[in-house]
């Protein structure tokens, strides 16, 4: 019995056992199967997110090849080619791709990939001031071939314009990239105007995170992107009826103090491609040559001053009164009494930039240059609207450089060297050498030139072992006047143009602004009167001489059909223009002008097909369509239309 029992006793413990064996295996079964369901889960995740991801490229890239092949969308590229094989030109829509209502298009050029033998070719990158305005024909980039072409006489000279009014460096990245293939000897770079007020400004969230706009650039340029641009926004050239108005209050509201931690990453983007620039250029095999770049600091008072933030009531009342007695006795011209009382006023707050302006100006009064500069130069660098290169700009070009240490890259100090010419007697730069804040005029434009030609020959030597054999010398601003036709008349017309640029926001804004536009204005005035028939007379045959001896510079012929125009001489002015437009035949702006020539010279029909032609290639250019309305009208007769329209 007892055996018997410990018999069933055992077995029952193997059976326990047992039991406890199945259910442990059984246990594990639910385990099982949810490891299956997660792995099933995941699986399922990982194709829901590929059907997510992949079935709308696919619809994109279907989408993207349907509509190329369909032609539909423009050319992203800085160059485009032409009809003739091996010769491209700039694209005027390139600045389509990185502003909605496009600053600017880069001035046109015919350029053959493949560079011809016995040729030395420039580029010059930049944006306005390098470009030169209001006439890029004028520019230190034409004064620069002028001497070039004097020095190098037995070398074919092209100095291409690269520069585009209203960009910065985020667009001159990739415009270098562009030029780096074309055989480019020498590249100059003069940029930092539009970094702060610019595209990628401290209000833009891609300022701070900068990687990402490669990728959003090359995104834009697609033909989806380009489609669902103009179902949102309309055709790039189409009028803007709901374009952000940019008034006085719309730049109040983009002021930026230099406090503002929102500028370093600015900063920091500005270094990060002007390196890549200067990588870009010189794995050419071409020589870079970068320049500070010097503003009018004299003769422009900040666009807009803000307090520092932590200013409190008392202090502002405090640097009010200060800044009151200070105006008034600058007022009665007691210099040092002003002097005083504005010191007073920066102790309380030094940030304020109309402040360290008026500093300034009664410094340099009183005798005290050098203080004065000092001032003058503070007075920029805390202006919040920031449409002027600063200090800190520039002195990133400076430590670059420096850091770079490639034979081939150079610095020129155009700010310093500017300060110390003949154009600036007191070291300040001001009115002499700018027409405006920041654009040079002639004058500065052709210092800027003479400074580049001296080291552009050392740096051409180094890269290509050429020589010059003609003039050692750059060419004084009356032979290089004379070789691009600069008259008084364009200086009259160059002066008028930036009267009405000055009278735009933000610089009505500025201190003493209605009286620099009323001297302005006499300055014009006094010398229209100048201009009788005898010097009109004189300046056009200055035009036909330098278009005589060079018959294929197309600057010199648009210019000279615009003064035919002027004078009423419209056939000439339509064989001028003709000219331009054969080379340059999707310019629109240029046919309109031959359009325009040939209805007041009586020549109906091909005015009229000009005036369709241009439709055809720009459906939207209202100037066109407006005029082509004129000349079909009932009475079948041309009405006068003016160049300018």
């Amino acid at each position: 019995m007892a055996r018997s029992r410990r018999r069933t006793k055992r077995g029952h413990l193997r059976a326990s056992g047992a039991g406890t064996s199945i259910r442990s295996a059984t246990s594990s079964l639910p385990n099982v199967a949810l490891g299956s369901r997660l792995f099933h889960g995941k699986r399922a995740w990982l194709v829901r997110l590929g059907l997510a991801v992949g079935v709308p490229l696919l619809v994109f890239s279907v989408a993207e090849i349907a509509l190329r092949l369909a032609g539909f969308g423009s050319d992203s590229a800085f160059f485009i080619e032409t009809a003739k094989p091996g010769i491209v030109t700039t694209n005027d829509r390139f600045v389509w791709f990185y502003h909605r209502t496009p600053p600017g298009s880069p001035d046109p050029c015919l350029l053959a990939r493949a560079k011809p033998p016995q040729t030395l070719r420039v580029v010059v990158l930049g944006e306005s001031a390098a470009m030169g305005t209001p006439d890029p024909a004028f520019g230190f980039a034409r004064i620069l071939q002028a001497m070039l072409e004097a020095a190098y006489p037995d070398q074919r000279i092209e100095v291409v314009n690269a520069a585009i009014r209203g960009i910065n460096s985020h667009m001159i990245v990739p415009i270098a990239r562009q030029c780096a293939p074309l055989e480019v000897d020498l590249f100059v770079v003069y940029m930092g105007n539009n970094e702060i007020c610019g595209l990628y400004g401290p209000e833009s969230f891609l300022a701070r995170h900068p990687a990402l706009i490669p990728s959003l650039h090359r995104l834009k340029t697609t033909r989806v992107c380009q489609a669902m641009a103009i179902a949102i926004n309309g055709p790039p050239d189409a009028p803007r009826t709901k374009r952000e108005p940019q008034t006085m209050e719309f730049f109040r509201e983009h002021q930026v103090a230099r406090s503002d931690p929102r500028r370093q990453p600015v900063y920091h983007n500005f270094q990060t491609n002007l390196s890549r620039i200067c990588q870009a250029t010189t794995q050419s095999g071409a020589a870079v040559l970068v320049l500070t770049v010097p503003v009018n600091l004299r003769d422009c008072p900040p666009l807009a001053s803000l307090h520092r933030p932590d200013l409190t009531r008392n202090e502002l009342e405090a640097w009010q009164a200060a800044y009151s007695q200070g105006i008034e006795l600058e007022k009665r011209q007691d210099w040092p009494a002003a002097c005083d009382a504005y010191r007073r006023a920066l102790v309380i707050d030094p940030e304020y930039a109309d402040l360290h302006f008026r500093t300034a100006r009664c410094l340099l009064a009183a005798g005290r240059t050098a203080e004065a500069y000092d001032h003058y130069t503070l007075a920029r660098d805390y202006d919040a609207l920031q449409f002027r290169a600063d200090s800190t700009l520039n002195e990133i070009m400076r430590r670059a450089v420096a850091d770079i240490e490639h034979p081939h890259v150079r610095l020129l100090d155009a700010e310093k060297l500017l300060a110390e010419s003949p154009l600036c007697p007191d070291g300040i730069p001001g009115n002499e050498a700018f027409r405006d804040h920041v654009h040079p005029s002639f004058e500065g434009d052709h210092e800027l030139a003479r400074m580049i030609f001296t080291q552009a020959v050392g740096l051409i030597q180094r890269v290509r072992s050429i020589e010059p054999t003609g003039a050692l010398e750059p060419l004084s601003r009356d032979q290089c006047a004379a070789r691009l036709a600069y008259t008084p008349w364009d200086e009259v017309n160059t002066a008028a143009a930036m009267i009405q640029m000055m009278a735009r926001p933000p610089f009505p804004g500025q201190l003493d602004h209605a009286e620099r536009q009323a001297r302005a204005q006499q300055a014009i005035d006094q010398a229209m009167a100048k201009l009788d028939q005898a010097r009109l007379e004189e300046a056009m045959e200055t035009y036909r001489a330098a278009i005589a001896a060079h018959p294929d510079d197309w600057h010199l012929r648009y210019n000279y059909a615009t003064r035919l125009y002027q004078l009423q001489r419209y056939v000439k002015a339509a064989e001028h223009i003709g000219f331009v437009v054969d080379r340059f035949p999707n310019r629109p702006h240029f046919r309109l002008c031959l359009a325009h020539a040939l209805a007041q010279s009586g020549r109906t029909n091909e005015a009229v097909a000009q005036y369709r032609r241009i439709l055809e290639q720009h459906p939207h250019f209202e100037a066109a369509r407006t005029a082509l309305d004129r000349m079909l009208n009932p009475t079948g007769k041309p009405v006068g239309i003016r160049l300018s329209d």
